[in-house]
């Protein structure tokens, strides 16, 4: 049995949305995909350690 869980990644400094669905990215390439900084507050993407948050999307209504 496979279970599809969303992933949700946000900037941990402004709470940006990088990525929301249901296949799991790594950080890392979400990171490449806007040059290691985010587009609103232009923190610094870091890999290690990680500043990005990755949790489990809850169902939005």
């Amino acid at each position: 049995m496979v279970f599809n869980m969303p992933e949700l990644i946000v900037c941990s400094r402004c709470g940006f949305i990088f990525y929301e669905g249901n296949d799991l990215l790594p950080p890392e390439t979400v990171a490449k995909r806007y040059n290691y900084r985010c587009p609103r507050c232009l923190a610094v993407l870091k890999i290690k350690p990680l500043n990005m948050k990755i949790a489990p999307m809850r169902n939005r209504r």
